[in-house]
């Protein structure tokens, strides 16, 4: 099978291996700076020149799905069926895990069987919560199983040792995966995040159908979703995790919405002796690097602190660095010995960092609701925020948190020295953020 790749940036980068067996005739990009380099030996090509190839199959690795698909439709209008994003592309190209029908005994005190529908289960928000509802709901009387595409091995050992059941299905985005028996088996399926849209037209018994949407206004453009999936969003329930995501959404779609924000497990216990004083104060930032977290906007608002305010302070960055944007911030901070990256964590390492920490950054220049505030505040901790981030809903700037201006380095800057220099009564606005 021969295939063609449309995109050669970040997100075709984190996902090359998957790519390694597969036969490659051309990759393409609308990036004039890379158009006539190679990529192991594969040319990147200039998009007018896709009608010179012959194909089988055009993958879309960039954000923008549904710019491609426009382009391509001008271009090569025959080969606009043939065109798939990497969820497709990574069912298509791997058996499925499991046999269908799959049955699963019900004890008699459970409630309801409830299955979470999800893409590729990484450490990121939308998987967290995820993980996170299946597990709250498991220990409220229900039964829940999380069926993906993939999953993290780190985070699939997080989601079992809580009592949920993982099931990998490579199938999802086939239709081979549709079963009326199996679908039966489940009073309840959510489809967790806008990726999982188009997987309800394999859905036949919609009432039980719930979708649960996290993704900011940039992923839209990824997510192609056709019209018998748009029709059917008018019967099911939609549930956003913000005020904010519920905005996006209705700008893109129509239909009924309401909010639900997603739980966090309450691990925070009163500590009976007091973490050892430091000489530093520890601001923390989770995420993967990316220009959506803004941890440029950190960088540059410590580059702000005089001297003397540097010193004293201990800056955390958490998150997958395997990026050209987290490599150009690691090369530009080598010289500063108070900044850190210590790349992606698991949940126990991810406590222990919270833990630890005296204050979170959410520097994002859009944020649904950002799971590391979240689980902050949780933790008694004085959150910085973006008011970017859909959490500021709940927020008040110095009373259960501090807030600046999205990207206004200025601002950030000032909320970091009143940390440091004690600007503000920590002890209260720390209860107050638990307490939200």
């Amino acid at each position: 099978m021969n295939i063609v790749i449309w995109g050669t940036g970040n997100f075709f980068l984190k996902r090359k291996k998957y790519f390694n067996n597969q036969k490659i005739v051309a990759f393409f990009d609308n990036d004039i700076n890379k158009q006539g380099k190679r990529i192991e030996g594969v040319k990147i090509e200039a998009p007018c020149t896709i009608g010179q190839y012959d194909f089988d199959y055009v993958v879309i690795m960039t954000m923008a799905a549904s710019e491609v698909r426009s382009q391509l439709s001008k271009l090569c209008p025959s080969k606009l069926e043939k065109c798939i994003g990497f969820d497709e592309f990574y069912s298509m190209m791997n058996k499925p895990d499991i046999e269908f029908p799959y049955k699963i005994m019900k004890p008699e005190n459970i409630k309801k069987k409830v299955l979470f529908l999800a893409n590729f289960m990484d450490f990121d928000g939308g998987s967290i919560a995820c993980m996170n509802a299946a597990i709250a709901l498991n220990r409220s009387g229900y039964l829940c199983s999380i069926m993906a595409v993939f999953c993290n091995l780190k985070l699939q050992k997080s989601i079992q040792k809580n009592g949920v059941q993982l099931i990998i299905n490579t199938e999802l985005f086939n239709e081979q995966w549709v079963n009326d028996n199996w679908q039966g088996e489940y009073d309840l399926i959510i489809a967790n995040t806008l990726n999982m849209l188009p997987c309800i037209n394999r859905i036949h018994d919609l009432s039980k159908v719930m979708a649960w949407i996290h993704e900011p206004e940039s992923l839209y453009k990824y997510v192609f979703i056709n019209q018998e999936a748009l029709n059917k969003l008018e019967k099911i329930k939609v549930i956003c995790v913000s005020k904010k995501a519920e905005v996006i959404f209705l700008k893109n779609f129509s239909c009924d919405v309401d909010i639900l924000f997603y739980p966090i497990p309450d691990v925070y216990q009163e500590r009976t002796k007091k973490r050892q004083l430091k000489s530093k104060i520890c601001f923390t930032i989770v995420g993967p690097l990316s220009t959506t977290k803004g941890q440029d906007i950190v960088i540059r608002a410590f580059e702000e602190l005089n001297m003397e305010d540097r010193a004293k302070v201990q800056i955390i960055f958490a998150g997958s660095n395997q990026n050209s944007f987290g490599e150009g911030l690691m090369s530009k901070c080598a010289d500063y010995s108070q900044i850190e990256f210590i790349g992606e964590l698991n949940r126990e390492q991810m406590q222990e960092l919270y833990e630890n920490s005296d204050c979170i950054i959410c520097a994002s220049r859009t944020e649904m609701l950002p799971m590391a505030v979240s689980e902050g505040m949780m933790n008694q901790k004085i959150c910085i925020v973006s008011d970017a981030a859909g959490i500021v809903d709940i927020m008040k700037d110095g009373i259960n948190g501090l807030i600046f201006s999205n990207e206004n380095v200025d601002e950030l800057s000032q909320k970091m020295q009143d940390v440091i220099e004690g600007k503000m009564d920590a002890g209260t606005i720390e209860k107050n953020a638990r307490d939200t």
